[in-house]
């Protein structure tokens, strides 16, 4: 006897057939309502996904216990599982720990950059102080810490928050001599459960995306240095340490690192090593203007460490705002974390070729040979503006071959660095080759699309 199996995996339903090729003799049939027009495709892959009105995997598992259906079992409900436990485990995290944390260091490193303005006599050290201050206060604004700050600081956090508010794309900051994209301000996500999480997404999303950028492209792509931003990146990491905090600043930053990465920007700690390095370990202040030492701070600061995700640029496009370098090293408080789908998105997209990548791109790399056959067979990404849709990009399949190769050399130790590329890792699985052992339908191209 031949019995159709169910999973639904959130809105779809996947009937699955046991048995030999064709319908006949199917004992449930009529307990299931399959379209018509889809019924051929049963009868021809053994398996067809229709819309079903289920929210969550475990809801239809009960409701077959209720009725003697039988249950199709799929990789879905564990993927959906280590998602959810994910995602629990990292808002828990996020909201319970990490933010008393960060309101803790936030109020501390904002006292300590008051104090440290205070000290300085007027000058490019002071100019610089002024900004951290403004810098630390818009943290402090973000969490809703009501402080006393300087007439001129205050200024620039009224400024800079509005501009934050605005969300309004690529704008000139009123802290640092380049544009921010003030758009990724926006909660999403977890992030827009409540108060606690939106105020942690903000003041998260501000130590983490706003770079110290010695090094930043003008509107016409010309390469400045500004000797300002250094000196306030070795103000704020000499803030941190002067006052204790780095202790405080590594019990946010590490834990994440477990969940998502390491950081791909410099951290507070390389800085510090720098500075000793220029500086030695029994600097004053004003030694940090040294015009020699300063250069040499630059020069040695923006080669240290590049960052894997970057931005490409295409200034000739027109109208773009200064923007820090992206093939120069940065600086951020909470520095951006390095994931390996982000890096081939990147690296397969082109400004002016190939301006929009597609998630196809990452299975391809990571193993999907489905994935690369349609691609191949000219698989477009929708919504392109029309001068891009027959546009080529040479590069693109010598780039994905590349990443091909390096992603296949990583060992199992480096895909079980930490959660996000275990959950990479399990993805690359799915797109081992089937056997002969497996059932006809798991062996067929409607299957493999399944799952792709």
């Amino acid at each position: 006897m031949k019995v159709l199996g169910l999973l639904v995996v959130f809105s779809l339903c996947l009937f699955v057939l046991s048995g030999a090729w064709g319908l006949e003799g199917i004992a449930n049939l009529d307990r299931f309502y399959i379209p018509k027009n889809v019924m051929t495709l049963l009868e021809k892959n053994h398996f067809v996904i229709c819309p079903a009105s289920h929210w969550q995997p475990f809801f239809v598992y009960e409701e077959n216990a209720y009725q003697s259906i039988p249950n199709f079992v799929t990789i879905d409900s564990v993927l959906h599982l280590y998602h959810l436990f994910f995602n629990f485990a990292l808002r828990k995290l996020e909201e319970e720990r990490i933010l008393p944390l960060v309101e803790d260091f936030t109020r501390r490193l904002l006292y300590q950059t008051i104090k440290t303005y205070s000290s300085l006599q007027p000058g490019e050290l002071k100019s610089a102080a002024l900004k951290n201050v403004a810098y630390t206060g818009v943290a402090a604004n973000l969490l809703g810490i009501k402080v006393s700050l300087p007439p001129d600081a205050q200024s620039l956090v009224t400024k800079e928050i509005n501009l934050i508010k605005g969300k309004k794309g690529l704008l000139q900051s009123f802290i640092f001599p380049y544009a921010i994209d003030y758009t990724q301000f926006a909660s999403r996500g977890h992030y827009a459960r409540n108060e606690n999480l939106k105020r942690y997404f903000m003041v998260m999303m501000w130590y983490g995306l706003v770079p110290f950028s010695p090094a930043y492209r003008d509107s016409n792509g010309n390469l400045r240095l500004s000797r300002e931003v250094a000196l306030q990146a070795m103000l704020l990491v000499n803030d941190i340490y002067s006052h204790g905090l780095v202790n405080s600043w590594s019990r946010i930053f590490t834990p994440i690192g477990f969940f998502v990465g390491l950081s791909d920007d410099l951290t507070v700690k390389e800085v510090r090593d720098l500075m000793i390095s220029i500086y030695g370990k029994k600097y004053k202040l004003k030694d940090l203007a040294d015009p020699g030492y300063l250069s040499l701070f630059i020069d040695r600061f923006i080669k240290l460490k590049k960052p894997k995700i970057k931005p490409k640029i295409a200034h000739l496009a027109g109208n773009l705002p200064s923007l820090p370098d992206p093939d120069s090293s940065q600086f951020r408080m909470m520095g951006q974390r390095y994931t390996p789908d982000s890096e081939i998105l990147q690296e397969l997209a082109h400004p002016m070729k190939r301006p929009v990548p597609c998630g196809l791109d990452v299975m391809a790399v990571i193993g999907s040979k489905r994935a690369l056959e349609i691609i191949d067979d000219g698989y477009s990404v929708y919504g392109l503006p029309e001068e891009f849709k027959n546009v080529t990009w040479e590069e693109y399949a010598i780039k994905r071959e590349e990443l091909k190769e390096r992603f296949a050399s990583l060992d199992e130790s480096s895909w079980m660095s930490n959660i996000y590329l275990g959950w990479l890792w399990v993805l690359k699985g799915l797109f081992e080759p089937i056997g002969e052992e497996y059932p006809p339908f798991m062996r067929n191209s409607a299957w493999k699309d399944r799952i792709l």
